[in-house]
């Protein structure tokens, strides 16, 4: 019987670090997870956004939660520039 690590919980919680960078600001979006004998990092997933502008990072950030029906955000860092969370019943037109 092969092993398998546990897929991530459906009602996930993602975590964001938006910090600002020479060309405008960095966001980086990651999903924690334990770390196991087959998982060495404490996270699903990890992506950094170089964007111009904090207007820039919220539009990402609310896209991804909208494309993967995310059900909670977290702001990450006492010094990140906190970002608006978008409702699951907000979507762009």
């Amino acid at each position: 019987m092969p092993l398998t690590a546990p897929a991530p919980a459906s009602a996930s919680t993602l975590h964001y670090r938006l910090t600002p960078s020479e060309s405008g600001v960095t966001l980086q979006i990651w999903e924690p997870a334990q770390k196991t004998a087959y998982r060495r990092v404490p996270y699903y997933f990890f992506i950094t956004y170089q964007l111009a502008s904090v207007e820039a990072a919220q539009q990402v950030l609310d896209q991804y939660l909208i494309n993967n029906d995310v059900a909670a955000v977290c702001n990450s860092s006492a010094q990140s520039q906190p970002l608006k969370a978008l409702s699951r019943s907000q979507t762009y037109g």
